[in-house]
């Protein structure tokens, strides 16, 4: 997305990055036409797990009477594992999240996926 969410005054009004209409993010629509518990997954590409210390940032804005929850889920050939979850209005703010040491990605290939799901506001 560019710019501001389509719904007035639930979401950011541009992106974290560039802080402006130019730069893009990704959101959910938890306004209308949508119910309680629908979900949104978004993919990552699979990866190689590497030894190491793995780290994730990245920047979330979750705001308005309708958010749910965002987690994020790793997963690999053996199992899934929800690395971080947030539910519920965070304020009318870009908020950082920081995931080290994360359970779940040994050896092998991983992917990391983005699971939004609506709240019941």
């Amino acid at each position: 997305r560019r710019g501001s969410t389509p719904t007035a005054v639930t979401g950011p009004l541009c992106d974290r990055t560039t802080q402006t209409p130019v730069g893009r993010y990704l959101y959910l629509e938890a306004s209308t036409g949508f119910q309680a518990g629908h979900r949104a997954v978004f993919v990552g590409p699979r990866m190689v797990a590497t030894a190491g210390n793995r780290v994730m940032k990245f920047w979330y804005h979750m705001f308005g009477v309708s958010i749910g929850c965002l987690s994020v889920v790793a997963v690999s050939q053996q199992e899934t594992n929800v690395l971080w979850k947030m539910c519920g209005d965070q304020g009318f703010e870009w908020r950082e999240a920081t995931l080290r040491n994360m359970p779940g990605i040994n050896d092998g290939t991983f992917e990391i996926q983005l699971v939004g799901e609506r709240g019941d506001g």
